[in-house]
């Protein structure tokens, strides 16, 4: 995870979108999970959301503060979910990205992108500290996705804890 400034971080999102397009074969990434992911996200299980309004150090619209109200016996017990919107090719490249910050607890968490069937295809974690950092996981699309095939789950059941989550998008280029 990369630190990220008030000034930096626009500069960070457009190296992410830039990176994910620069394919020789002149291909434009493009959003797999709608245009605002971070306001999709749906609380699923145990998990306490809520939308935070721009403040102090928070260098977009709004975000969303996730709190697990206690260490969970499996992982998985607090999490949030969102299902893709837009098909996705063979070979596609994928770029999940977004800020995050711990906001009590120590900060702990889960990133997982899987198909319909179960498969995984990338699954990271992340320790987010009190300072607002970008996350970027990379993976590959090893078969043909149609819209609402891949969900992105974040998971938070490990610890009580709170963090908030901004700027979340998933990124495909033509591989």
């Amino acid at each position: 995870m990369y630190p990220i400034g008030l000034a930096r971080f626009t500069a960070c999102a457009l190296l992410l979108a830039a990176a994910v397009a620069s394919a020789d074969d002149g291909q434009q990434a493009r959003t797999v999970f709608g245009a605002d992911l971070t306001a999709r996200l749906a609380a699923y299980r145990g998990c306490r959301a809520r939308v935070v309004p721009q403040g102090e150090g928070q260098p977009f619209a709004s975000a969303l503060s996730i709190a697990a109200p206690r260490k969970m016996p499996n992982v998985w017990d607090v999490q949030m979910i969102a299902q893709s919107t837009e098909a996705v090719a063979a070979g596609d490249a994928l770029a999940v990205a977004f800020a995050v910050r711990d906001a009590g607890g120590g900060g702990h968490l889960g990133v997982k992108l899987m198909d319909r069937s179960g498969k995984t295809l990338l699954r990271q974690e992340a320790r987010p500290d009190g300072v607002w950092r970008k996350a970027v996981f990379e993976a590959k699309a090893t078969e043909a996705y149609a819209p609402g095939d891949l969900t992105l789950i974040l998971f938070f059941g490990q610890q009580k804890q709170e963090a908030v989550i901004g700027d979340a998008t998933v990124l495909a280029r033509g591989g």
